[in-house]
Order: C-alpha cells, then structure tokens, then sequence
C-alpha cells in the first residue's frame, strides 16, 4: 500500500506540475497581498502579516468583494485538480498493478488515505509561500491590528490568542480540504467520463459558493467554504460544529466509497 501511494505522489507531483503550482500561487498570493495593502490605503487602517493570512488562508475578506469570491475559487480549482489527478493514477494503477489485488476494495483506502496526505502537502505549500509573501509585503507583527480591529472585530474580542487562531485555521484548513476532496472522489466513481464529472462538480461548487457568500443559504451547501474558518463565528462551538462536519462528511464519503467499489469490483 506504501508503495501504490509513493507512486501516485511521484506521478501527481512532476517537475511541470509542481513549477506551475508554485509560479500559480506566488502570482495569485502576490495579488492578494497587493490588494490588501490597498485596502489599508482606502480604509486608513494599518495592518501586517498576521492579516494577510487571515485574509488568504482564513479564507475570508471583510468587507466581501467578488475579487475576492474570484480568488478563492481558483485557489479551489486548482486543489481539486490535483485530487482529480491523483484519481486518473489510480485508475492507470487499477488496470497494471492492482489486479493482482484479492481485494480491490484496498484501492479505495489508498485514494482515501491519499487525499488525506493531500490534503496536509497542499496546506503546507499554500501557507508557507503566503507566509513569505506575507513577511515580504507586509509588517513582520503577529498582533491584531487597526484592520482586524474594524473588520473582524468578533474575532478580535473574542479573546482569542493569535496562537489559538492560526490552529483553528490549520485545522479547519485541513480538514475540510479533506472533505471536499472525498466528496470528489465520489462522484468521479460514477461511470461518466471524469473530465465531465470534475467540470461539473466545480461548477455546482461555484454556484453554491456564490449563494452562500450572498444568501443565507448554510454553510453545508457550499463545499468550497469547508476550507474557510473565518466566515465561521468567533466562539468554540461554530468551531467544533465546523470540524465535526467536514470530519463526518470524510467519513460517510469513506462509507459511501467503500459500496461503489465493492459494487465495481463484482461486476
């Protein structure tokens, strides 16, 4: 099993997909921070680097613009393409090593256990370039500033520590990747063509998203939100509630996996 999941990794991560995927998020982080040091300019507020990563890996912008909207889905489509890749290895895999399997219901344990060491490779690239970037652009101070203070006050007089904050964002970062990945590798199990399913799936998660940051339609509905923890309340609970929910969407996507390819594998 160690060795079918080194050679998806090998196979996902060449050398001209990982040097687009880094060239993709200094760009588009770069522009993220440009825009958050105009904000400062427009508002009159002072910020750092600490808001910088509030603003990108906490998934969310106060005040909300489309700009934002826009940014965040691509950073979405571009995670889910690499949970789509790692889908097509193993379906190369199913065809000239894994047969020889007694059991190809292991398969799925592999995509899953895949994901989730996705799911932690890509937030640790995404917040160490953001990290740099960060640094690069903005004041090295990891205290709460002048523009947290007006846009994100719940978070701010919540008492919470800088500390306690970045580990929620981690955590609900990771975790809710993971589900939405899952989620994916569901629905590319259906016997349609998986450019069309991915297309799909990436469509319905724009709509949703749109409708969530918009409406007041529920967070459970917007897939492409699971990764954000500072759309969520400030308090322990919207945390907890939030970690639980991505956590028994992998897991009734595991359950879920594990019937359909149960079901592959009579036919």
């Amino acid at each position: 099993m160690n060795v079918l999941v080194f050679l998806q990794l090998r196979s996902i991560f060449t050398k001209k997909t990982s040097i687009i995927l880094l060239l993709f998020f200094i760009i588009l982080a770069f522009l993220q921070g440009l825009r958050l040091r105009q904000y400062f300019l427009i508002y009159e507020v002072e910020g750092n680097a600490l808001d910088f990563l509030m603003f990108t890996v906490g998934g969310w912008q106060s005040p909300t613009l489309f700009t934002f909207i826009l940014s965040w889905l691509l950073f979405m489509f571009i995670f889910l393409y690499f949970s789509l890749l790692s889908s097509t290895i193993v379906d190369q895999l199913f065809n000239y090593v894994l047969p020889r399997l007694q059991k190809r219901v292991i398969i799925w344990g592999i995509t899953c256990m895949m994901q989730s060491i996705l799911s932690v490779l890509l937030f640790l690239l995404f917040v160490f370039l953001h990290l740099l970037i960060g640094c690069l652009l903005f004041e090295n101070n990891w205290n709460f500033s002048t523009y947290s203070l007006q846009f994100y006050p719940d978070w701010v007089n919540a008492s919470l520590s800088v500390k306690t904050m970045l580990f929620r964002i981690s955590v609900i970062f990771i975790s809710g990747l993971y589900a939405l990945f899952m989620m994916l590798q569901i629905i590319l199990l259906f016997p349609l063509n998986k450019t069309y399913l991915y297309i799909s799936f990436v469509l319905v998660g724009i709509g949703t998203s749109i409708a969530y940051v918009y409406t007041t339609m529920p967070r459970m509905f917007a897939p492409f939100f699971y990764v954000s923890t500072m759309s969520l309340p400030a308090d322990q609970t919207a945390f907890i509630t939030a970690f639980l929910s991505n956590m028994l969407i992998v897991v009734f996507c595991g359950l879920i996996g594990i019937f359909l390819w149960r079901k592959r594998e009579m036919l």
